[in-house]
């Protein structure tokens, strides 16, 4: 079995005259760092499960209460922003026609400003 943090190899002896010549003061400290270490792979289900789909995970009734709740208040934070979205987009939308409204008038006047300028530049 390896830690893929640490990438260390760790044996386990299977015939009991291996004892003698395994560190078992090793193996210790890697038992306690897979411990610590919530994203550690620590039995074969782990291992494989990574390269399939998401493992079944055992939750309990009151993650799963704990979990659509939380994601209830996600949604309806969205739901909010989005509101809060459609009424600055309404909002964005008055300026622009007011600014529209302003720049033909501004238009309209500089052509009778023009057309004044002409006709006195005539006399």
């Amino acid at each position: 079995m390896t830690n893929p943090a640490l990438n260390l190899e760790i044996m386990k002896p299977r015939d009991p005259w291996l004892i003698k010549f395994v560190d078992h003061k090793a193996m210790a400290f890697q038992a306690s760092l897979s411990q610590s270490n919530p994203f550690s792979y620590d039995d074969e289900a782990d291992m494989s499960a990574r390269w399939g789909g998401p493992a079944a995970q055992n939750t309990t009734s009151g993650d799963a209460l704990k979990n659509t709740m939380k994601k209830e208040a996600v949604i309806k934070d969205i739901v909010a922003a989005q509101e809060d979205l459609r009424a600055l987009l309404a909002r964005v939308q008055t300026v622009q026609a007011e600014v529209d409204k302003l720049s033909s008038g501004n238009a309209t006047l500089q052509m009778y400003i023009d057309n004044l300028t002409k006709q006195i530049a005539k006399r």
